[in-house]
């Protein structure tokens, strides 16, 4: 998905929703549905699909909080979360 600021964006979902507490508000909300970016300008999630993962791409994760539309082309980022940084590494 690409996001108003023309960067590429995976929305991805989970196995299983996982309740928990925000950390920032102390109010429970539930993962679901979520929003990967790459963490730094320059980097590309396009390495995940081009198998060009050598150095673990680090990312940061966003929870969807509003459904996203079914047909959505660009990511509204008023319908998502920032809450964490993750890294991604082959196995």
């Amino acid at each position: 998905m690409i996001g108003s600021d023309r960067n590429l964006y995976y929305v991805v979902r989970l196995d299983a929703p996982v309740p928990c507490e925000r950390a920032v508000t102390g109010d429970s909300w539930t993962l679901n549905d979520l929003v990967l970016a790459p963490s730094f300008k320059g980097d590309s999630l396009a390495r995940l699909v081009h198998r060009q993962l050598r150095d673990p791409l680090l990312v940061g994760i966003a929870n969807v909080i509003r459904p996203l539309a079914q047909r959505e082309e660009i990511l509204d980022f008023s319908h998502i979360e920032y809450f964490a940084r993750g890294r991604i590494e082959r196995a």
